[in-house]
């Protein structure tokens, strides 16, 4: 007898253990996987928690874009790449309270735009799979069916920025040789302009010996993006193609959007903010 209850003790001390959480079933124990990986065999993914690193391009819009590391350590553009979603509940934004709601993605791109990053996020192969004909026959059923994706099309949903290996400025990529450039407006417009900035209720004053820009990206000259120069010198180092402007803790400088409206400059929040 004295056997019989010494094992069921053990027993029942065994069945009080709580088992491994099961790979991928939550964001405390994600699959290790590759965009690539992904890319092949997307079904395999679906609904899982993965892990994936590598380089977070522009993030313009609500979703970003993170793309494989090339041989150069820049983001393969050719690539098909994972979108993925900033979410509510990311833990970064338990910093931001004081940020406005309608402006979280705004400065969650800045914080990771253009930096090599491991993410852990549920994938969703429905979203990633919208456009593939084949993937909607034989997941969706007819072609003819229409997918709407929430999350401005993620399929990430729930990511969560856990490392962030090495950071660039904006200025280090290009989206290509023939990307459209920057028009740099005259110097008197830009002095003009930065007498209003300087003077703009909400807008951070200015050195007086602080460098201005000013650029448009078509040959309508009533709206303009305003960069100021972060620290003595910028030569060189301003913004050449629009994807430039949007901020980056590496970036030198900091832009806003402008218009003009009856003859007087009015600026929006910084890109930054």
């Amino acid at each position: 007898m004295r056997q019989i209850a010494a094992i069921l003790i053990v027993l029942a001390g065994l069945s009080g253990c709580a088992l491994p959480p099961r790979p991928g079933s939550g964001a405390e124990s994600p699959i290790d996987t590759t965009i690539e990986a992904v890319r092949a065999e997307g079904p395999k993914y679906d609904g899982e928690y993965i892990r994936v690193r590598g380089l977070l391009g522009q993030c313009k819009g609500f979703p970003c874009e993170l793309t494989p590391i090339s041989s150069d350590g820049k983001p393969d553009w050719g690539a098909r790449s994972l979108r993925l979603t900033f979410s509510h509940d990311a833990p970064t934004l338990n910093a931001l309270d004081s940020v406005m709601p309608e402006r979280v993605t705004i400065v969650l791109g800045y914080l990771y735009r253009f930096s090599e990053i491991t993410v852990v996020g549920q994938y969703d192969y429905t979203c990633d799979s919208a456009e593939d004909v084949i993937a909607r026959q034989t997941k969706l059923g007819s072609p003819d069916d229409i997918t709407v994706c929430a999350d401005g099309g993620a399929v990430l949903h729930h990511a969560m920025v856990v490392t962030v290996h090495h950071r660039w400025p904006s200025t280090a990529f290009s989206r290509a040789d023939d990307a459209r450039k920057l028009i740099p407006l005259s110097p008197g417009t830009t002095k003009t302009m930065a007498a209003v900035y300087r003077a703009s209720d909400g807008v951070p004053v200015g050195d007086q010996e602080r460098e201005y820009r000013a650029f448009v990206d078509s040959f309508d000259d009533s709206s303009a993006y305003f960069c100021a120069c972060l620290k003595k010198d910028c030569t060189a180092q301003w913004p050449t193609e629009p994807q430039h402007v949007p901020g980056n803790p590496m970036n030198p400088y900091t832009c806003s959007y402008a218009k003009r409206t009856d003859g007087v400059w009015r600026f929006q929040p910084s890109f930054d903010r």
